[in-house]
This record gives C-alpha cells, sequence and structure tokens, in this order.
C-alpha cells in the first residue's frame, strides 16, 4: 500500500482537492475528522481538555466550543502545545487502525489528510507529500470570507491561526 499525505494551510483549498480525489475514487483518512473523534464527550482527550481549559469552553450540549478554545490556544502557543499534547496521541492511535484497516481491506493507495503533516511528523510515515499552495494574501482572505466570526477589520486571529502552522512556503521547499 502506498500512503500518501496530503497538506496544505489553513484556507489553502485542500478541501477542494480531497474532493476531486474522491471523485477519481481515492481513499482518504481525513485527520480534522479524527481530531473531532478524539474530543468528543467521554473520549481521553476531551476529559484532560476539560481538566485544563475548563467547563467554560464547552457548548450547552457539553462539546467543545471550537471557536472559544480556538482563540485561547492560537493567543497562546504554550496551550496550543499543552492541548495538542492531549489530541495528537489519540489521533495517531486512530489513525494507525484506520491504516491497517484499509491494508487489510486491500487499499493500494490512502492519502492521509493532515494539514499539520510535517508540524506532527507524519511526514515520515508517507512515501510521497503533496503540498496545496496559495499565496499567502490568498489564504488570509480566504480565512476571512469562509470564518463568519473574522472580519477584515478583526484579522488578527486569522493572521495567529496562519501562523500557527508552518507557513506554505515551507512546506512548499519541505517537498
Amino acid at each position: 500500500m502506498i500512503l500518501l499525505g496530503l497538506t496544505g494551510g489553513i484556507a489553502s483549498g485542500k478541501s477542494t482537492v480531497v474532493d476531486i480525489l474522491k471523485k477519481h475514487g481515492y481513499q482518504i483518512i481525513d485527520l480534522d475528522l479524527i481530531s473531532r473523534e478524539v474530543v468528543s464527550p467521554g473520549q481521553k482527550a476531551y476529559k484532560k481538555i476539560l481538566g485544563e481549559f475548563g467547563q467554560g469552553i464547552l457548548l450547552e450540549d457539553k462539546t467543545l466550543d471550537r471557536k472559544k478554545l480556538g482563540e485561547i490556544i492560537f493567543s497562546d502557543q504554550d496551550l496550543r502545545k499543552k492541548l495538542n499534547s492531549f489530541t495528537h496521541p489519540e489521533i495517531f492511535k486512530l489513525l494507525i487502525k484506520r491504516i491497517v484497516w484499509h491494508y487489510l481491506k486491500g487499499t493500494r493507495i490512502l492519502i492521509i489528510d493532515a494539514p499539520l503533516l510535517f508540524e506532527s511528523g507524519l511526514s515520515k510515515w508517507v512515501q510521497k507529500v503533496v503540498v496545496v499552495y496559495v499565496p499567502s494574501h490568498v489564504q488570509l482572505q480566504r480565512l476571512i470570507s469562509r470564518d463568519s466570526s473574522l472580519s477584515n477589520d478583526s484579522s488578527e486571529l486569522a493572521r495567529k491561526k496562519i501562523s500557527s502552522q508552518q507557513s506554505l512556503e515551507e512546506k512548499k521547499k519541505t517537498c
């Protein structure tokens, strides 16, 4: 089985590429979806997050208020690292299970859609890497236009979100 890593920054157009690949029949493991699974109520990472950040980051239905948590972690690198220390091990466990499932199923090419492919060390797991790239000014505009909580007047949070990831320029150089 060939493992292909697909990465790109927030608002780079990676989801569009994934949609095209799915239409052509490729099997894809989406680490954003896995990351949501591991922080659902009752999960190990969820409990650790509540222990660190408190009940104030919950919505009425007891799921994480991702917007509120994002505002906290995108303003404090140490807290973002702490959050990642809770979620990444659980994400890797589920990823391994899904890779094995695809292997046993006979999948020939498996694409791992991972926004943090390089930052998390997952690039070492794959044979090839594809980086979805857009210029930084396009990335910022795409993020502001898709996220209703952001506006041109308050693009500081958008910039923090973008800068929390390895730059697209750096990802491009790595390939």
